[in-house]
């Protein structure tokens, strides 16, 4: 019976705590029309699926009718800038096919400043578009497409790059440097939208997998800084959306919507850019070998909780070495709570930079009556500084009542892996005395024999 007040009274502490939540900074997806002067902002949410809020481009600079009819837009994080582009006469008996070159700073939404860079800039539709290493990245979309490479500083043209397959939608991964590309659906429906991972050196395109949907034509493609991809949808249906596509198989899940949506003829999503973080991976150099990053599924924790300790993070060197060092490149959603260090009190911010001994100690703070999976992401470096791919940390919130929920691992457990790191519960306890019963009851026997 002691025992048992003990183990009681040990759970009754692991519960306790009051939860709290700090706002990072949330994923934000621009996206763009180009039969009406305005621009959609949403936070995408597969938890929570956003709506967008409108921000007004008409007469806002020196493209007066506020409207940009490239399909391919960037985002400059340095800068709270949107790369867009416009053809006036696109369409129309005197179109050259030349896209005037503009930034549209939307630091403060309700007042975006437009800047015309350079007129003529691009002589074909840009499909896809995206900023990395002080770069920028354009794709045309042809039977063989061509990823054109610009200098920001000088919008000199300086490389291109020739890839295997027809391409629309571009998006790199400000965190770890990889790019994804996206074939979009045919016009009759019968081929579905394809995402290929693509080698920014040689072209190269590497199949991930196929939509399902033959009705999702996925033209944009980008990620945000939660470090999650985003694609969008606008075919067949009246409420354009927005989806995270996962870059392993393809999948999607609803992530946002957009409002007011009363007819197909109207509100067409031409393009569509999120706001990747400020961390820029390695520069791309072909397969050079990288650091690994290991996922992590962390033991079912109560929303209830407070504070409870994480799996340590772990990677790998070149080598095969031990990883000390980690960046957190995305943090959990503000609604599913907050990741803290070792004291329980001090958020970890996005970027932040962790020695191994800082990693084992991260706690995460479930908010009170969230359930769900809550989940961060982020990536090895080694001693030479070089950064690795990314790895996702997923936590699942549950409430009290869910047969099987623990507290997250054995306190001071120097655990990797699910298996270890367990905690003792009720459940573990009574299973435990039943052995121990069992195996009492057999040696008194044994010993009544004897």
């Amino acid at each position: 019976m002691k025992l048992y007040n003990m183990a009681i009274s040990s759970l009754i502490v692991l519960l306790m705590g009051m939860v709290s939540s700090v706002s990072a900074d949330d994923a934000t997806c621009y996206i763009i029309s180009d039969d009406i002067a305005e621009i959609y902002v949403v936070k995408p949410d597969v938890m929570n699926v956003g709506i967008a809020t409108v921000i007004s481009t008409e007469g806002i600079g020196e493209n007066t009718h506020g409207i940009y009819n490239g399909e391919g837009t960037a985002y400059n994080s340095k800068t709270d800038e949107l790369y867009v582009f416009n053809n006036p006469l696109l369409n129309s008996k005197n179109d050259d096919h030349k896209f005037d070159f503009y930034t549209v700073n939307v630091s403060d939404p309700k007042n975006p400043v437009e800047t015309l860079v350079k007129e003529n800039f691009v002589n074909f539709e840009p499909v896809g578009a995206e900023v990395y290493k002080n770069k920028l990245y354009i794709v045309e979309e042809k039977k063989v497409s061509t990823l054109y490479v610009y200098d920001i500083k000088t919008w000199k043209l300086s490389k291109k790059i020739k890839m295997k397959g027809k391409i629309s939608g571009l998006a790199i991964d400000s965190h770890t440097g990889k790019a994804y590309v996206m074939d979009d659906r045919d016009k009759n429906g019968t081929i579905a939208a394809e995402l290929f991972k693509l080698n920014l050196i040689t072209g190269r395109l590497t199949s991930v997998g196929k939509i399902t949907n033959l009705d999702f034509d996925a033209e944009s493609l980008s990620f945000a800084n939660d470090g999650r991809l985003y694609t969008e949808n606008e075919r067949g249906v009246k409420l354009r959306s927005i989806y995270e596509i996962d870059t392993k198989d393809a999948s999607i899940n609803l992530a946002a919507t957009l409002p007011g949506i009363n007819s197909l003829a109207k509100n067409d999503i031409e393009s569509m850019t999120c706001n990747t973080g400020k961390s820029q991976g390695p520069t791309p150099g072909g397969e050079k070998k990288v650091p690994t990053t290991d996922d992590k599924m962390n033991p079912k924790i109560l929303n209830t909780s407070g504070p409870v300790d994480l799996l340590n993070l772990s990677g790998k060197d070149t080598k095969g070495k031990a990883i000390k060092n980690f960046i957190i490149v995305s943090l959990p959603n503000a609604k599913s709570g907050t990741l803290y260090m070792a004291d329980g009190n001090t958020s970890v911010k996005l970027d932040q930079n962790l020695t191994k001994d800082q990693a084992d100690g991260l706690k995460f703070d479930p908010k009170d009556g969230y359930v769900g999976d809550a989940s961060f992401r982020y990536v090895s470096v080694d001693s030479k500084g070089l950064k690795g791919d990314t790895g996702t940390v997923t936590i699942p919130v549950v409430g009290a009542n869910v047969k099987g929920s623990t507290t997250g691992h054995t306190p001071g457990c120097k655990c990797d892996d699910y298996e270890s790191s367990v905690a003792f519960d009720l459940n573990t306890f009574f299973l435990m005395l039943f052995a121990m019963t069992f195996i009492g009851l057999s040696f008194s026997r044994t010993e009544k024999l004897n």
